[in-house]
């Protein structure tokens, strides 16, 4: 949620050096970015990314972890079961998250012309890939 504020125009700058054509600065990409709806081009994005990824990693970590002390029969888990519930949570962050991450990035960085919402650059991909 709230550190959304801070990530978006992180990942935003991160992005647009990335697919920079040679050599830019740190001012070039943030003239372009304001230039091309600000640095917080994409926190809705991000919010949409992030608040159900961050769900779904709870849930898949709880579970995991519950699952962990019904069969140890103790509450008190050992490094590695909780490792592999923080591992269970990643993957259940990352399979809900990881298409709208795609949404995001492509929005930040201005590929998507013709397409300037979540749903708009999801449906382009789903239909350039059929």
């Amino acid at each position: 949620g709230a550190n959304a504020l801070v990530l978006a125009p992180v990942e935003l700058v991160r992005n647009r050096f990335q697919v920079a054509a040679g050599r830019t600065t740190l001012r070039a990409v943030l003239r372009e970015a304001a230039a091309a709806g600000g640095v917080y081009r994409g926190l809705g994005a991000t919010l949409l990314r992030d608040v159900p990824g961050v769900g779904a990693y709870y849930a898949a970590f709880e579970a995991m972890r519950r699952r962990a002390v019904a069969l140890r029969g103790s509450p008190k888990l050992e490094l590695a079961e909780l490792a592999v519930a923080g591992a269970g949570g990643g993957v259940a962050f990352w399979t809900v998250a990881l298409p709208l991450d795609f949404a995001k990035t492509r929005l930040q960085v201005g590929a998507e012309a013709g397409s300037a919402s979540v749903a708009g650059v999801l449906l382009d991909a789903v239909r350039a890939a059929v």
